[in-house]
């Protein structure tokens, strides 16, 4: 990996890492790789990457002492389509005013590796950590990628070692010689020494005569159907359990309230499949009424993955999200007419574009905050940060970045999602 020599603190990551002195939390959320040239620009006057490649989860944070943290990720060319030289390398965070921001950054210059593009002789795949500054803060967290996250060599060695000293889930050498002296002890006159075993003494004749002397009756036909009918239910794999030759499990569900048909008053918990039928529940879609119909689908393999599809009667709008890792996703609308409000701020002099935008439900909660950065020569801007919130207005659930590129007169010639 090339020289970087240690990263900087932005502007806005001084800002952030001042107000974290406060007691604001300090949240990462991605770190990034990029190509870009340096050159005379400042590094804490960016608010972006030069020239990013990749966006990468977080898949480590340690606070260490000394006012400290390390936060780490995985660089991998799988899925990569064009190989760059990595030069540039930025930590993201959660600034509560600005939105997601860059907190630090550092660049390599001539010493950057290449990292060739995927699906070719060459697979890079490795783990880096980036030791940041954080000063006093108490409240430092990031948004960690489940995915991503591998296990260290030291914890990996620490779960061997347990294991192999677990004298319940081996069997000891002291063990086996006990066994062994019970059913190698020599016969005398042709009949076998007593035995004590588990503290009461028998000889081998009584033993063998009543091995002789043990027999069961063999079941009627009546005894076997009633057995079949006491152990018959779900899972058990007999033709009563099923209609037409299947389980229970694998037709829909009728309407049902979640609070009394699954204990919940949470969308998060619904993802048995099914049609529902719930009022004043949490961290449902950004609606007008409070109650609602949802339709639930998932994986059928566990519940790790699924699908909402929740319909507003008032608004006449249908939202969805989706259950990825057991992690749910933003609500999104497809369709109808939705009640999300938009306040702009923050207008730009040089193209006559708002930069920032409030998406917000009808109850005033933050739904969504849109920011547009990283402009080029002519001030049109490459990035736009979409940021999610819970219902709360506060909570962050996902950050997504899209890159647009501009013909000479301005106008969109690409706009690709990085994710």
């Amino acid at each position: 990996m090339g020289a970087f020599g240690g990263l900087i603190l932005t502007n806005k990551g001084r800002n952030l890492q001042a107000k974290a002195q406060t007691g604001v939390e300090l949240k990462y959320t991605r770190i990034a790789l990029g190509d870009g040239d340096l050159g005379n620009q400042s590094i804490v006057d960016l608010n972006a990457l030069i020239s990013q490649k990749q966006s990468l989860g977080i898949t480590k944070l340690k606070v260490q002492p000394g006012g400290k943290a390390v936060v780490g990720t995985v660089i991998s060319n799988q899925g990569l389509t064009t190989g760059f030289y990595f030069r540039e390398l930025g930590v993201f965070a959660l600034d509560p005013n600005e939105g997601e921001i860059l907190y630090c950054y550092g660049n390599c210059g001539a010493t950057a590796e290449f990292i060739p593009a995927g699906g070719g002789p060459d697979v890079i795949e490795k783990t880096v950590d980036i030791i940041t500054i954080i000063g006093n803060a108490q409240n430092v967290s990031a948004v960690l990628d489940s995915s991503l996250i591998w296990e260290t060599p030291e914890g990996a060695q620490a779960k061997v070692n347990a294991h192999a000293n677990n004298s319940v889930l081996h069997v000891t050498q002291a063990d086996k010689d006990k066994w062994n002296a019970l059913y190698s002890t020599p016969l005398a006159n042709g009949v076998p020494a007593k035995l004590s075993i588990g503290g009461t003494a028998s000889t081998g004749v009584a033993n063998a005569a009543a091995r002789a002397d043990h027999k069961h009756e063999m079941p009627t036909a009546t005894d076997v159907l009633n057995a079949l009918k006491g152990v018959d239910g779900a899972n058990s794999g007999l033709d009563a359990d099923l209609l037409d030759g299947l389980h229970a499990s694998d037709f829909f569900r009728s309407i049902r309230n979640p609070n009394s048909a699954l204990n919940t008053t949470d969308w998060n918990a619904v993802v048995e499949p099914g049609l529902y039928y719930g009022s004043s529940m949490t961290n449902g879609a950004p609606v007008t009424s409070n109650s609602v119909y949802c339709i639930v689908t998932r994986w059928p393999s566990g519940n790790t993955y699924a699908m909402q599809l929740m319909v507003d009667f008032y608004e006449a709008a249908v939202w969805s999200r989706v259950l990825v890792n057991n992690t749910w996703r933003p609500w999104v609308p497809v369709s109808g007419r939705v009640s999300i409000r938009k306040y702009a701020s923050n207008k730009d002099p040089i193209v006559n574009q708002y930069k920032v935008v409030d998406w917000k439900r009808r109850d005033n909660t933050l739904y969504m905050k849109t920011v547009f950065s990283n402009p080029d020569a002519n001030g049109y801007f490459r990035t736009l940060t979409k940021t999610f919130y819970a219902n709360d207005g506060t909570t962050l659930i996902q950050t997504e970045t899209i890159s647009f590129t501009y013909d000479e007169d301005g106008l969109i010639l690409s706009e690709v999602p990085n994710y």
